[in-house]
């Protein structure tokens, strides 16, 4: 087989890529749904290198010194991923060592603030994201798709490429129809779809923001309200949130079931703890009830002049 190498880079660390060029090129279509701004070249400090391709063995070597061999004959769509996975669990950790923190969150923006919406696997932090981007295309532009870096009270970088349920699409954002064809599935909640917002006619925004405030979404048949967490329970949905990358996931190379033992030390979890304790202190942290209407309606006050939103229902 015929390498090639590249660069994989995120906030100034990289990571050097060694592999096929189809393997480089699924890579480089893929990362942008679990890396935030990720791109390719070689930026900023060397933090690790993963040489990848396909093997009629899986093998997955840690030669120390940041340095990995993966191969596998489980096809390379899998091996891409796995490279990703395994990248991300490098870059999660070189960022913790700088005080920058990975939390599991979509976040919306009007060029100057960020509104932070956390929860769940379902809980509608995309498909909110994205519903407020169409109901404000000239105002609201999705900062992060399902991960974003902090440092401080400021927001960093956040992924530009996200995962919808059909679900979503069929039944709650049907004009999304016209971008995206979802498959007939028996449970269409289930089946993901790849999204990139410029397709279905979104803005994103990039760079430094300051973040005006934590959501934690309540979907389903709640009440429209709008309610500040002031007791442990606003830092422990930060810490699970924090939490979700460094610690569970992605902590296995998945084509081969092998676990990715790169820990972060027990000294960097604490400053990361003091980390939540402070930034709850600096930034509201609220949750928000409804339906996905009353949910965007709700976000969007938080992040502009609750009397924009009267205007647009009114059209």
């Amino acid at each position: 087989m015929v390498t090639e190498n590249d660069n994989l880079s995120v906030l100034g660390y990289s990571i050097g890529l060694e592999s096929d060029r189809r393997i480089l090129d699924l890579i480089g279509n893929t990362a942008g749904f679990i890396l935030p701004e990720v791109s390719f070249g070689n930026y900023g400090k060397r933090v690790g290198h993963i040489k990848v391709f396909p093997s009629e063995k899986d093998v997955f070597s840690d030669l120390g010194d940041g340095r990995y061999v993966l191969e596998g004959g489980y096809g390379i769509n899998q091996l891409a991923m796995d490279s990703i996975m395994l990248s991300s669990r490098i870059l999660e950790k070189s960022l913790v060592d700088d005080g920058m923190y990975s939390f599991h969150s979509s976040a919306i923006s009007n060029g100057k603030e960020v509104v932070i919406l956390g929860g769940g696997s379902s809980s509608g932090k995309t498909t909110t994201s994205v519903n407020s981007c169409l109901c404000f295309p000239n105002d609201i532009s999705i900062y992060s798709g399902d991960r974003t870096i902090l440092k401080g009270c400021k927001a960093l970088a956040g992924t530009k490429k996200f995962h919808m349920r059909v679900g979503s699409i069929a039944y709650e954002m049907p004009e999304l129809q016209n971008y995206i064809i979802p498959k007939e599935t028996e449970t269409p909640w289930d089946k993901i779809e790849l999204v990139e917002p410029e397709k279905i006619g979104i803005h994103t925004d990039s760079g430094e923001r300051d973040v005006k405030c934590f959501v934690y979404l309540r979907r389903g048949a709640h009440k429209k309200k709008i309610e500040r967490i002031r007791d442990d329970r606003a830092l422990l949905r930060l810490h699970d949130s924090v939490c979700h990358f460094s610690d569970s996931y992605p902590n296995m190379i998945l084509g081969q079931r092998q676990p990715i033992n790169i820990h972060i030390s027990g000294q960097k979890m604490k400053e990361r703890i003091d980390y939540i304790s402070s930034l709850f202190k600096e930034i509201p942290v609220l949750t928000v009830s409804g339906d996905l209407q009353e949910m965007t309606k709700s976000v969007t006050e938080l992040l502009m002049n609750g009397d924009e939103y009267e205007k647009y229902i009114k059209k």
